[in-house]
């Protein structure tokens, strides 16, 4: 159900938000009206913060992967109870520990109304990780990221798009074009040559297992150091004698599994609908943790299923939240400039 106009008083807007929670299976994308200390329930048509104007903040409760609106319910309500309140963090090497040694990192605590937990790095480690992946000599003649000698492949076949269009496997793979003087155009719209020169990077680069995230933290400094202010940030456990040693490049434990590079633009093609990361990257634990950074100074907005959206103001802006949880990229309602960003998979 839709606001528009005035905003029904209280009571009212108590029972549409009732009617239009059962209508999608329970907890709504924007909070329900009966947290016990969240305050009232926000909606995409309500009062906010004057950046809610730029974003397209509907439901899109249709856009939920099939089947998953319970396990999107149960996760956003243990966050909404404070079952799940904190990051969780563990010294084991299990991918899924069971261990006794599991504790709750007492800084790091989820937000009520968003329910990340946002932070900041120095705006220099994203200038720099920038810099490396603008830089066409660091991609191969066939378009693909090298990092420590290595090519890196994106993902092209991730149906969870905000596209119009769905899912598009070189389009999601390669980046957009520039005109020859410089302004901003979607290969979705403009395609005729020879206006275009076509820039050799990924809207998605993925590095995938530990093993792999291993070598390139060991090997490439602009990753290794953009991953440092992260931990830096989040006052990270770190069980190494020496951090700043090029091995080992992460301590035992909860660590880095999955990494992907991503070039939000007007495509979007890695501007990602309803999902969950747990499944995404084979770690369910509920405990698993994603940190998203913005390496642009364009802001750009993400929501978590049942709360509020959340605004990455500009470059450095990040958050970190239950990987488990349905997220999404909320999209612009027009097309703006593209944005970086980074994701780092804790499991």
């Amino acid at each position: 159900m839709e606001f528009r106009g005035v905003v029904p008083p209280p009571k009212k807007r108590a029972k549409a938000a009732a009617l239009h929670a059962a209508a999608v299976g329970g907890t709504s994308p924007g909070g329900g009206d009966d947290d016990d200390d969240d305050g009232p329930a926000w909606h995409a048509n309500d009062d906010g913060p004057a950046w809610h104007a730029e974003f397209d903040l509907s439901p899109r409760a249709d856009q939920l992967p099939g089947g998953e609106a319970a396990k999107a319910t149960r996760v956003s309500g243990e966050l909404k109870s404070r079952a799940i309140s904190h990051v969780v963090w563990w010294n084991t090497v299990a991918l899924n520990p069971h261990a006794d040694d599991m504790y709750p990192l007492s800084s790091l605590i989820f937000a009520h109304d968003t329910g990340v937990h946002g932070f900041h790095i120095p705006a220099g480690c994203c200038t720099t990780m920038t810099s490396f992946l603008d830089n066409q000599q660091n991609y191969s003649a066939q378009g693909w990221l090298l990092m420590a000698g290595r090519q890196f492949p994106g993902y092209s076949r991730y149906p969870y798009v905000h596209s119009p269009l769905g899912q598009l496997a070189t389009i999601q793979e390669v980046s957009a074009h520039h005109l020859a003087r410089g302004s901003w155009q979607s290969p979705l719209m403009v395609c005729t040559p020879p206006l275009f020169v076509p820039v050799p990077q990924r809207k998605t680069v993925r590095v995938s297992g530990k093993t792999m995230c291993d070598f390139v933290l060991a090997r490439q400094p602009e990753v290794r150091q953009f991953v440092d202010a992260v931990r830096v940030a989040l006052r990270l456990p770190d069980t190494r004698r020496n951090p700043e040693a090029s091995t080992p490049p992460q301590p035992k434990g909860k660590c880095i599994r999955a990494m992907h590079l991503l070039l939000q633009d007007d495509s979007q093609q890695a501007s990602f609908s309803w999902h969950d990361d747990a499944s995404d990257i084979g770690h369910e634990g509920v405990h698993m943790t994603t940190v998203i950074v913005s390496l642009s100074n364009v802001p750009s907005c993400m929501r978590m299923w049942g709360f509020q959206p959340f605004l990455f103001e500009g470059e450095g802006a990040a958050c970190a939240f239950a990987g488990a949880a349905t997220h999404e990229s909320v999209p612009r309602k027009s097309a703006g400039a593209p944005v970086r960003k980074v994701a780092l998979f804790f499991a």
